[in-house]
């Protein structure tokens, strides 16, 4: 897909530098859909994953690429920095999750473990970055004094402003699979709210041939 370029998973030598099992399991789900590309993931001791196999798969998807293998991706990719790092192993620890590190942990490492043994987290840790960029905002202040405490939001009210939201980009051709993440901060409460792009089709190579993938 042209405009999904992993920056980590497109070099062998990273992808060695992530524990073999930990890379085994994340890959595990679409170990049929591997297999029909071509890899098989390994099954017995001394065994070690085609690197440079996986990477041609994962940068020549086809129409039957999991949707989900690219959001995994994503997000491990994303997250795959020493200061992502330091911000997971923080509620890692809260948590008590089973991540397992030594002196040769790697932050991708990190990062797919994380995934592993709660995507959620993770997906929340990307969004607190995303907070932390810069950005053009426009701010209203309310008329009422003094200003009220903001309310916590339920996981109920959250489906139903995804639902408003979906209602709203769906006549606009960008789907109806809009999701909010509402991250813990300090000084109040902040929403990110992703959501589809309109339908696309791109040229993609098959062997000598070409032929087309379509996304959102």
């Amino acid at each position: 897909m042209a405009s999904h370029f992993l920056r980590r998973f497109s070099d062998p030598d990273i992808l060695r530098k992530i524990k073999q099992p930990t890379l085994i399991r994340f890959l595990l789900p679409y170990a049929d859909y591997l297999s029909g590309r071509g890899l098989n993931l390994p099954t017995g001791e001394g065994e070690e994953v085609d690197y440079l196999k996986l990477i041609e798969v994962l940068l020549a998807p086809d129409d039957d690429t999991p949707t989900g293998l690219f959001e995994a991706l994503y997000y491990v990719d994303e997250m795959a920095t020493q200061e992502a790092m330091d911000s997971i192993l923080d509620d890692v620890q809260c948590r008590n999750l089973s991540i397992e590190t030594d002196d040769e942990t790697t932050a991708a490492d990190v990062a797919m473990q994380t995934w592993n043994a709660d995507k959620e987290l993770l997906k929340r840790k990307h969004a607190e970055q995303a907070f932390c960029k810069d950005k053009s905002y426009e701010s209203f202040q309310t008329r009422i004094s003094p200003a009220p405490e903001i309310a916590s939001i339920s996981p109920a009210q959250i489906a139903n402003i995804e639902q408003a939201f979906d209602d709203g980009f769906a006549p606009k051709l960008r789907g109806r699979n809009a999701h909010i993440i509402v991250p813990q901060t300090e000084d109040g409460q902040r929403f990110l709210i992703r959501h589809g792009d309109p339908f696309r089709r791109e040229e993609r190579a098959d062997g000598k041939k070409t032929a087309s993938i379509s996304f959102r």
